[in-house]
């Protein structure tokens, strides 16, 4: 595999703030999604709601109640009957980082920790969301740890993210939540308010069946997006000796696979990334792979989706 150099002030392994903040610069390269929101907070987007905004929507007959101010004269001179201008109304839309930064995802052969790209692209989507004038918060969560932050908007919203991707990461506890995705999923519900742009963000390993009617409530009224960080290792794209020792995280214990191991350890990373593809089918949306084995800035450029 090409050599390739680490971003900066990253090590690859632990987490701090200065890759973080340097992470957050990569936004340049994003757009944000196109989406129509519902949120009830003035803001950059334009929805499907018609009231006195800065977007030209459309023009019909006036209305009783219409105001008055808005009337077309040249239209209505023209037709003989009164018309009113309608506006998009602009609306702030908040966004939320689902970060699963669970034990299966400390796991990196090329680069960097899958934990630590899933990191990295968390404080890159919450740069573009300020940058796009929106509220940011997240639910970050781990065997042993659990942060949450409401949307908030510019720099408290951008240092939330930061202190709750830190936290999780680099400073467990005693505390083992075998349930901890399920449990994350379900503040995740409470926290979305409707118009919301929801990126789910891990390594790919836990989505199943069972979470598609909690994502399902979600994405009735949020816009959902899933991003898995994967590794050349899980992808099988590396070939590997047949005398290999593998040591891996099981989502229980730390084991060491030998080739014959590592085949079946395969097939199984295989197949929970093609159950994240039929669960983003299931909810109409796209499963965007990344790799922890390349630097996100060689992985970006436009917009994700």
């Amino acid at each position: 595999m090409e050599n390739q150099a680490l971003p900066r002030h990253s090590d690859g392994i632990n987490l701090c703030e200065q890759e973080l903040l340097a992470n957050m610069q990569l936004a340049n390269l994003l757009e944000p999604p196109k989406t129509k929101v519902k949120s009830a907070r003035a803001g950059l987007f334009n929805t499907k709601i018609k009231g006195r905004g800065m977007e030209f929507a459309e023009l019909r007959q006036y209305q009783a109640g219409d105001d008055v101010r808005s009337i077309d004269w040249k239209v209505t001179a023209r037709t003989g009957r009164a018309h009113t201008k309608l506006f998009s109304e602009e609306r702030e839309r908040p966004v939320l980082l689902f970060c699963d930064l669970g034990l299966s995802s400390r796991f990196g052969s090329a680069l960097m920790l899958q934990s630590v790209q899933i990191a990295h692209i968390a404080s890159t989507l919450a740069a573009q969301a300020i940058k796009a004038g929106d509220r940011v918060g997240a639910v970050i969560s781990s065997e042993h740890s659990h942060k949450e932050y409401k949307p908030r908007s510019r720099r408290s919203g951008l240092l939330g993210v930061v202190r709750g991707l830190l936290d999780v990461h680099n400073h467990g506890s005693n505390k083992l939540d075998s349930q901890y995705f399920d449990h994350a999923l379900a503040r995740l519900q409470q926290l979305a308010k409707p118009g919301s742009l929801i990126w789910l963000l891990s390594d790919g390993s836990k989505f199943n069946a069972s979470h598609q009617q909690v994502l399902r409530n979600i994405s009735q009224h949020c816009q959902v997006f899933i991003i898995s960080v994967t590794d050349p290792i899980r992808d099988g794209t590396v070939a590997l000796p047949t005398n290999i020792a593998l040591p891996v995280f099981d989502g229980q214990q730390q084991r060491i696979l030998d080739y014959k191991e590592y085949q079946i350890w395969l097939a199984k990373q295989q197949q929970s990334l093609a159950e994240a593809d039929n669960l983003a089918r299931f909810l109409n949306t796209r499963h965007i792979k990344l790799s922890a084995g390349t630097a996100l800035a060689k992985q970006l450029g436009g917009p994700l989706v």
